[in-house]
């Protein structure tokens, strides 16, 4: 059986300074990984269908432990019911991607604001202006 990490609390992961990859317990697979540079982030290790996997959860100190830990469970959650959260996080990302492509331009606004109000014009003068 695998050995299960002891459950740090906040303090006790303040505390880090070197670089490294530290289990933090509370769920499976939650890292708290310290590069060289000394920037901090939360990693998920999990194993989804055949591939092992690193799940980036937020940075540190930006993600509290108590967030990176429910965040952890949510995504544990959701591969338990086969569905695989970066391919799920990559799906949003492309439909806002899409409906910011489909929003209306400043330029595409005013041309269908002057074609709607050529009618009112007197001459061609004021229509080319």
């Amino acid at each position: 059986m695998p050995k299960k990490a002891k459950e740090l609390s906040a303090y006790q992961v303040k505390r880090f300074k070197d670089a490294g990859l530290y289990a933090v317990g509370g769920v499976a697979g939650l890292h708290l990984q310290i590069t060289d540079s000394g920037a901090r982030s939360w990693i998920l290790r999990v194993v989804i269908g055949a591939r092992r996997r690193d799940l980036g959860l937020g940075g540190y100190p930006d993600t509290a432990l108590e967030q990176a830990r429910e965040k952890a469970r949510d995504m544990r959650h959701q591969i338990w019911q086969g569905i695989d959260p970066v391919a799920a996080r990559k799906a949003a990302q492309d439909s806002l991607r899409a409906a910011e492509a489909k929003r209306l331009t400043f330029d595409q606004a005013a041309l269908q604001c002057w074609r709607a109000r050529s009618q009112e014009f007197k001459n061609d003068k004021h229509a080319k202006q």
